[in-house]
């Protein structure tokens, strides 16, 4: 049902009249009845005024609200917000497997060859193997070209974060290829969860893992059969999987193998990497600083760059063998033309009354004079290059700030430790994450720079 239809119903059920309303609202009497009969479209003021003076239950209310956005910007612009939304939630909830765990596995004996039918017993197959192959030594890796919506079928995800919790599984190399449109992807409620749990998997797991991905009218695609399109390989057989993923065949003829793997390669050259991992920070500074030329917005709890933004604070807070490092991160930030951070209430008031920050690899703990000195450097930026979000709108996670260079890639840096960056490229992704930074303020994110300029 669309927004004006919704709205005539509620309406109609109204115990006053519509003449009532008209002068309740304070709407030309006019622009009322045109916006009632659906030919006029009503701003976001007058939308409120009407919502405002309606008898409606908190649902209804929501319902009409979500309506009216949906229609004002568009399906499209609607569905990448919902997903940004949706991915901020899911990162602010997100807890990293904080404990190392050893499982105690004896490998099972495996089918080498044969047919496999029904997406259960495809997954439990490719359990089992995961866990002889992760834990053994000397093996070459894993590949899988699979797309994201049967591996989270088949519990591929769920198996190497549990995998990932023991260290002796974290040295052998998985690599995953995906496939997507040539154009852009859309954002339908099927795609956004399975993007939303990719997501979650990306930041809980542990595993030396990678993502190259292809878009469907590269050269790449060539490469893939069309009966078995998708296939696992391991370092004794392969796995074909047709394109519902509910049959596979296990091959394990050495010359069948070595064709996988050279059709493998040959794929991954003509591939983006669109996930990776690092820990050197140094490379996280060089690639802002390499893309100054775009727009960068950070989201991170707490302020943690407006103690960094002087040698007196760097000297005082950060590790000795950090120092280069933090100096050019500042310079990264402050030197470029456009540069947003945005903030929570909850992060700004835990800094003012504990004066504890993280940072990636450690924590400063200042003192009265400290955050002094650092709310008169946040009173300089405030609607400037600093903004206050409305977490109840845009959650943030006490473990993760979000770096977006515009159009060009995500960075999730944790704040308590300092052992993986995770680096994310594809272009759907990259693009919607964009248009929700440029048009934060018409989603409600923000908030009202008077009502929190008391606690500056």
């Amino acid at each position: 049902m669309s927004y004006f239809e919704t709205l005539s119903r509620y309406v109609d059920r109204q115990t006053i009249s519509k003449n009532s309303l008209v002068e309740a609202t304070n709407i030309d009497r006019s622009t009322f009845f045109q916006i009632l009969s659906g030919k006029r479209f009503p701003t976001k003021e007058q939308a409120d005024l009407i919502e405002k003076h309606l008898e409606l239950a908190t649902l209804e209310r929501k319902e009409l609200k979500t309506l009216y956005e949906r229609e004002r910007i568009g399906e499209k612009a609607w569905m990448e917000r919902e997903f940004v939304s949706r991915a901020l939630r899911m990162i602010a909830e997100a807890r990293e497997q904080s404990i190392d765990i050893e499982i105690n596995f004896t490998p099972e004996k495996i089918p080498r060859v044969g047919n496999i039918d029904g997406i259960y017993n495809i997954g439990d197959y490719i359990k089992r193997i995961l866990l002889t192959e992760l834990y053994a030594e000397n093996k070459e890796g894993i590949d899988c070209f699979v797309s994201l919506e049967i591996l989270q079928k088949y519990g591929f995800f769920d198996i190497l974060k549990v995998i990932g919790a023991d260290q002796r599984s974290r040295n052998n190399r998985i690599r995953q290829l995906v496939e997507f449109p040539v154009g852009e992807l859309v954002f339908d409620q099927k795609n956004i969860e399975v993007i939303i749990n990719y997501l979650f998997f990306l930041i809980t797991q542990k595993l030396n893992y990678e993502t190259y991905c292809y878009y469907s009218n590269s050269p790449a695609r060539d490469h893939f059969g069309v009966l078995f399109p998708y296939y696992f390989v391991f370092s004794d057989k392969a796995i074909l999987i047709n394109a519902e993923g509910d049959e596979a065949v296990i091959v394990d003829d050495p010359d069948i193998l070595n064709k996988c793997r050279e059709l493998i390669e040959k794929t991954i050259k003509l591939s983006k990497i669109i996930v990776s991992g690092f820990e050197n920070k140094e490379k996280y500074v060089k690639l802002i600083g390499e893309n100054k030329d775009v727009p960068l917005y950070i989201f991170e709890k707490k302020p943690g760059i407006s103690f960094l933004c002087t040698d007196e604070f760097i000297n005082k807070f950060v590790p000795e063998d950090m120092h280069e490092w933090a100096r050019w991160h500042c310079n990264a930030l402050t030197e470029r033309e456009s540069y947003v951070e945005f903030i929570t209430v909850e992060g700004l008031k835990d800094l003012m009354e504990t004066g504890a920050v993280n940072e990636a690899g450690f924590t400063l703990n200042a003192d009265l004079d400290d955050i002094e000195m650092a709310k008169k450097q946040m009173v300089k930026r405030l609607g400037k290059s600093l903004f206050i979000l409305n977490s109840s709108v845009i959650p943030l996670s006490d473990n993760w700030s979000i770096t977006v260079v515009k159009d060009r890639f995500l960075l999730l840096v944790p704040y308590l430790t300092n052992d993986r960056i995770i680096y994310l490229t594809e272009r759907n992704i990259v693009r919607a994450f964009s248009e929700f930074c440029e048009n934060i303020d018409g989603y409600g994110g923000l908030m009202d720079i008077k009502d929190i300029q008391n606690l500056f």
